[in-house]
């Protein structure tokens, strides 16, 4: 998967190039802010782990299936009932899919995972989590020639008068419109919904670059993290430490392999992918953006249908992570990882080191 910031910039990108008459109001804007909270699509759920009920199976099940069911339960919603706020959430939520597909295999391959079975892997704890930020910050820099503490996800990403209460009542029927096999004997559903953006807030807060640096108040709490919490902390935290000379976005465009099928052989850039996930995610934000119009001309049920259908099609129903060549879910079998542990040791070290200063 990819990190906030890329999931935000790829979002844009991908309304602008689907109809310029639709590009985003000022950063700063409430529209603005309801897209790019969209843009995080089901990872919404993955933050909703404190507040009771939890939402995380919600995330696990988004991404492994049935997203373009789910576009669809949310577009057919909004063209019932349209709202500004929420249709700009609904578009930012379409982008999530192919963002997630395409960047997944790239950073699975160049952070390895932690296989229970295999000590010797739990040293790539952390590391997937690490590597999308460190690619958030080389997209910000490739972009906006900004460092991430220049961007603050907070007040991006959160609209200024929080996410309105119904959210998670439409949020949730679409849910149980797309799962009704999982879903639709829930009654904690909303409230996992709900409990979903309360925590996404405090973790898009306690994660924000713009605030959580190397400031003497974010560095308070180092002091006392023994280095296994240090580096657990690390790893949702944009680097600061700096990365060096390593190549995280494969700028020198050498070959690496999708990790559920080593013969499957790429050489693209972060980059790349990233453009290639936004022409993607623009085709199907043009599609949402017809059915809108045909909806406000008075187009029958029966072409909006078929509209959705379309939609559903091109969002596509197969996982969002890793996978074999059909869609379906797979295990990684190969990887070859950065030395993304090291990186994340040295980043503890720059913040203790800070505070015993």
């Amino acid at each position: 998967m990819a990190s906030q910031i890329t999931h935000a910039l790829a979002g844009e990108a991908a309304l602008d190039a689907a109809s310029k008459a639709s590009a985003l109001p000022a950063p700063g804007s409430e529209l603005g802010a309801f897209f790019r909270l969209g843009c995080q699509g089901p990872d919404l759920f993955y933050h909703g782990q404190r507040s009771r009920p939890v939402s995380i199976s919600l995330g696990t099940l988004v991404h492994r299936r049935g997203f373009g069911r789910l576009a669809r339960e949310l577009v057919a919603d909004a063209l019932r009932a349209p709202e500004p706020a929420w249709g700009a959430f609904v578009l930012g939520f379409l982008t999530h899919a192919a963002v997630d597909r395409w960047s997944h295999p790239f950073i699975v391959w160049f952070s390895g995972w932690h296989d229970p079975s295999r000590p010797e892997t739990a040293r790539y704890l952390g590391c997937h989590a690490f590597l999308e930020r460190a690619l958030d910050a080389a997209l910000l820099e490739r972009r906006l020639a900004i460092e991430p503490r220049g961007w603050s996800i907070a007040e991006r990403l959160l609209p200024p008068g929080g996410v309105p209460r119904h959210f998670a009542v439409r949020l949730a029927a679409a849910l149980r419109g797309a799962y009704p096999e999982r879903l639709a004997s829930d009654e904690l559903l909303e409230r996992r919904v709900a409990n979903a953006f309360i925590d996404s807030e405090g973790f898009y807060r306690f994660t924000d670059p713009a605030a959580v640096s190397l400031s003497e108040a974010a560095l308070a709490p180092w002091a006392s993290l023994d280095p296994e919490a240090g580096r657990r902390a690390v790893a949702v935290l944009y680097p600061e430490g700096g990365l060096g000379d390593l190549d995280i976005a494969n700028r020198r465009r050498l070959p690496w392999a999708h990790p559920c099928d080593p013969a499957r052989v790429d050489a693209r850039d972060w980059f790349q992918l990233v453009e290639a996930a936004e022409e993607e995610a623009a085709g199907i934000l043009a599609l949402a953006l017809e059915a809108v119009e045909a909806a406000r001309s008075g187009a029958p049920e029966r072409e909006l249908a078929a509209r959705l259908d379309k939609l559903e099609r091109e969002a596509g129903n197969g996982t969002l992570n890793v996978g074999d060549s059909g869609g379906k879910a797979a295990r990684p079998v190969a990887c070859a990882p950065l030395p993304l542990p090291e990186l994340m040791e040295a980043e503890f070290r720059v913040r203790r080191e800070r505070v015993r200063a």
